[in-house]
């Protein structure tokens, strides 16, 4: 019989009950018939043919067994009897599912967010063999620089293992003839770009070579969501001629909706909206140029076939040395090698580096949760098993084996299991939307994050494995004991007592480490958001605005921003405006600075790193930045007159400890530097409690088309954005002004990565208290309801309330401080982990491990106190004894 067959069978039992009958009386008159021809007379004939048939009931159960599949009807009964079972204690059968769907969707979640940001493949050509190239500078302790524009060229020329080397870079950029002027965030891009990527275009065509030349540069590619936002989605944009930086460009494609380069590591955190032909000027491409070391474009290539990356980097390290070789005035400090080489990095190790270590640790958390449902679940089943000893008893003794008795139990913990699973999978549906929702920043991943196959895989084989971690604790204990003590136990009230309690410790434990976990980030919030940052962020507003083409001659274009700043400050309300390249807490660029007259040290270049900021004379009043020596910035400033710099504290201090900083002179690139003031330290990186040198030099001595307006309102003032605006085109009406924030707004995302782990964590942290306590709670319930017996005759015999307390609770105490003590050790242990995978952690603080340990034992002394003395108010020692 086909397989098929034997399983349909399963679902028509009655007719195969009729048929097996039929069969056998059609045997048993062949037979009858038989005798009777033999000369038997009808009575001896009868007994003859059944004797000769033999038993009916073996008959029919080898019938069944070679026409169903007796071992899958035996597990559906074992799945209609587990079902009963847990009917028969409704309220804790859901407290079990409910505590187990929590750690599967808790789980499913995150595993959600880990699947779309670190697993799956970035949605490219074969993207396993993209790469990105990076400068390093041994003995500048630089590990990942930018490469420049001809040492891109050169490797393109040069190297053997690499196809399609393709850079770009982003910048603002403005387009007009709208209502107003509105800004773009623009990737300028080499032509190879979308070649390398395997990008195709959704209308129109993409770059070719010509397109970064000279006289071919002014074409644009849309991205999907520009296109669909400002034009329309209309498919007769292509051809389209727009103004973008005040000159005409002509759409050439669009892209499709599954394409972006703006990931983390290789982009900013805000989505790219439209493409340009990086424009191939020699003051980028030469040697001899002043832009030979700029390092701001992110260089992308893929691996020729059958290349490895060990071999693509021995290659380009050789190439690095052909360079040194050949521009030593560029790799050299002082006549010493600085130990310029290239290196090679997998795209995907670079997009995901930056989540690899919070989403590790927030996986890592949700497995902890997990572990706790598991054992509460496991206390639930194993408690109930107990019960159950007599029956257990007699199943043994009439044969049914280990093997048999764990496909019960593990049949039942799937019950569980797969209702747990089922409920958490809902869970995870509302819990992803929150996750990406409250996520901070920009990541093209969570555009198409879904609840797919794979995370439905996970949760399936969780489910599982939870089904086996519950499942194995009763089949363990009752393997262990044999038929005759199961059937001597009276009411289970002493079996099984350590193993419980074991698991009371262990969920403490795992309690404890989230607990201690969370603490530490949620000191280190607190102490980044309370840190002194240098500045006052309240009543200040920031604008971006980007320079347009009729203001490329120079010292005009820098005055027209003071001129923004002039009617910006004749405001009603207004208390002090300025520009900058660059606001507290954004990471403004880096320089290297020499201190004029003294020696240079090349292997000291990382003590003569400054941030680089361009600021107008009223900046530092905006900012309430504290002048500490000499003078600030001044509107006298000018292009005409002597190259000024004020500096921070933490550079005076490192540069002339001894000595006045005022009048010093310092030089950064070509330019030499006189020191005119001294400010206090600020907050340029966020996440950073130090401060490092900050170097701030005139914007009317230094062009930046690209700068920020900042503007504090006066107290109980009100400054309309809008006023902003009309008093900026007032001075130029073409220009853009965007990304209007309040200051406190940007001082609150600086640490909105850190506030989004501290939630999360803290939230599975709380999650574990409650269930490790339900879990003390249920298991000290359980253990006095079923002593009943002996505290009644305890009660009578004179024992008191805090006898029986004692007696109850010694031992669950015990495993509780036992499981304190190994949370704390893993807690300690596993410190150095969570401060290397998140920036911010605090260091471990004694007092905050003796406060949690001091909570943990308050809640667990509430959750043995209280089912205690409900039990002692309850219990009738001449009542319970009777019933005995």
């Amino acid at each position: 019989m086909s397989l098929f067959s034997r399983f349909a069978n399963l679902w028509r039992s009655r007719a195969l009950d009729r048929e097996f009958d039929d069969e056998l009386n059609f045997h048993h008159e062949m037979e009858l018939e038989r005798q009777r021809q033999r000369g038997f007379d009808p009575g001896e004939a009868d007994a003859r043919a059944r004797r000769h048939i033999g038993s009916v009931l073996r008959a029919k159960e080898g019938m069944r067994q070679a026409r169903a599949m007796v071992w899958l009807e035996s597990i559906g009964a074992d799945i209609r009897y587990g079902a009963r079972l847990l009917r028969r204690r409704p309220g804790l059968a859901a407290l079990a599912i409910v505590t187990l769907s929590l750690g599967i969707g808790a789980n499913t979640a995150i595993f959600t967010l880990l699947n779309a940001i670190l697993l799956r493949p970035l949605p490219y050509d074969d993207p396993d063999r993209l790469v990105v190239l990076f400068d390093r500078f041994a003995a500048l302790g630089v590990t990942a620089a930018s490469p420049t524009i001809p040492e891109i060229l050169d490797m393109r020329d040069r190297n053997h293992v690499l196809t399609g080397i393709a850079f770009f870079d982003t910048r603002d950029f403005r387009m007009t003839g709208g209502s107003e002027p509105a800004r773009v965030f623009t990737a300028r891009v080499s032509a190879s770009l979308f070649t390398t990527l395997g990008a195709r275009p959704a209308l129109g065509r993409l770059f070719v070579a010509e397109d970064n030349t000279q006289g071919h540069w002014n074409v644009v590619v849309l991205s999907d969501g520009l296109w669909r936002r400002n034009f329309g989605a209309d498919p007769t944009v292509v051809g389209r001629t727009i103004t973008v930086n005040d000159a005409p460009h002509t759409v050439i494609g669009v892209l499709p909706r599954t394409f972006s380069v703006d990931y983390p590591g290789i982009s900013s955190s805000e989505a790219i909206e439209m493409y340009v032909p990086f424009t191939m000027y020699p003051l980028y491409t030469s040697r001899t140029a002043d832009f030979v070391n700029v390092r701001r474009v992110t260089t992308i290539a893929r691996l020729a076939p059958g290349v490895s990356r060990p071999r693509a980097s021995a290659e380009l390290e050789g190439i690095a040395r052909q360079l040194t070789a050949e521009h030593p005035d560029l790799y050299q400090r002082a006549g010493q090698d600085i130990g310029f080489r290239l290196a090679v990095e997998t795209l995907h190790d670079v997009v995901t580096r930056g989540a690899r270590g919070a989403l590790t640790v927030l996986f890592g958390a949700v497995l902890l949760v997990l572990v706790i449902a598991c054992v509460n679940t496991g206390q639930f089943l194993l408690a109930q098993s107990l019960d159950r000893q007599g029956e257990v008893a007699i199943r043994t003794a009439l044969g049914a084996g280990r093997g048999r008795l764990f496909r019960q139990f593990f049949v039942e913990s799937c019950l569980l299991a797969g209702a747990g699973g089922a409920l958490g999978l809902l869970q995870a549906l509302w819990l992803v939307q929150a996750l990406v929702a409250l996520l901070p920043g920009h990541r093209p991943e969570l555009d198409t994050m879904s609840v797919d196959r794979t995370v439905l895989s996970f949760t399936i084989g969780i489910a599982v494995l939870s089904a086996l971690v519950v499942g194995v604790l009763p089949a363990l204990y009752f393997s262990r004991s044999s038929v005759g003590s199961r059937l001597a136990t009276r009411g289970g009230a002493r079996s099984g007592q350590r193993a419980r309690h074991a698991l009371v410790g262990v969920e403490v434990a795992v309690a404890v480490v989230l607990l201690v976990a969370a603490g530490l980030l949620i000191q280190g919030l607190r102490r980044l958001q309370n840190a002194d940052r240098g500045f006052s962020p309240d009543d200040v507003l920031v604008m971006q605005v980007r320079g347009t083409g009729s203001q490329q001659t120079r010292p005009i274009a820098s005055l027209v921003y003071q001129h923004f700043v002039d009617h910006i400050a004749a405001l009603p309300g207004v208390e002090a405006a300025g520009v900058a390249t660059a606001v507290p807490l954004a990471n403004p660029p880096g320089v290297e600075f020499s201190v004029e007259g003294r020696p240079k040290d090349p292997t000291d270049t990382a003590r003569h790193l400054a941030s680089y900021q361009i600021v107008s004379a009223g900046y530092f009043g905006t900012f309430r930045i504290a002048v500490r020596e000499g003078r600030a910035i001044s509107d006298d400033d000018v292009v005409d007159r002597p190259r000024v710099a004020v500096v921070n504290e933490a550079l005076a201090r490192q540069e002339f400890p001894h000595e006045t900083a005022i009048g010093q002179r310092i030089r950064v690139g070509p330019d030499v530097l006189t020191i005119v003031g001294v400010v206090a330290n600020v907050q340029a990186v966020p996440l950073e409690t130090t401060r490092g040198p900050q170097i701030y030099v005139s914007n009317l001595q230094r062009y930046e088309p690209n700068m920020n307006i900042v503007v504090r309102a006066a107290p109980g003032a009100t400054v309309t954005v809008d006023a902003i605006k009309q008093a900026v085109w007032a001075v130029q009406r073409e220009q853009a002004v965007f990304n209007l924030r309040p200051m406190p707004e940007l001082v609150r995302r600086s640490v909105a990565e850190q506030r989004y782990i501290v939630t999360l964590l803290g939230a599975f942290a709380v999650l574990a208290l409650f269930m490790s306590a339900a879990g003390v709670y249920l298991i000290v319930w359980y253990l006095v309801t079923t002593r009943t017996r002996e505290i009644a005759v305890r009660l009578a015999v004179g024992a008191r309330g805090r006898d029986i307390v004692r007696l109850v609770s010694s031992q669950t105490l015990g495993w509780t401080i036992a499981g304190l003590a190994v949370g704390v050790a893993l807690a300690v242990a596993t410190s150095g982990i969570a401060r290397a995978a998140v920036r911010g952690v605090s260091d471990l603080d004694p007092l905050t491990i003796a406060a949690l340990a001091a909570f943990y034992l308050l809640v667990a002394a509430a959750a043995m106190w209280a089912p205690v003395a409900r039990n002692l108010r309850l219990i009738d020692p001449a009542s319970a004894l009777r019933a005995e």
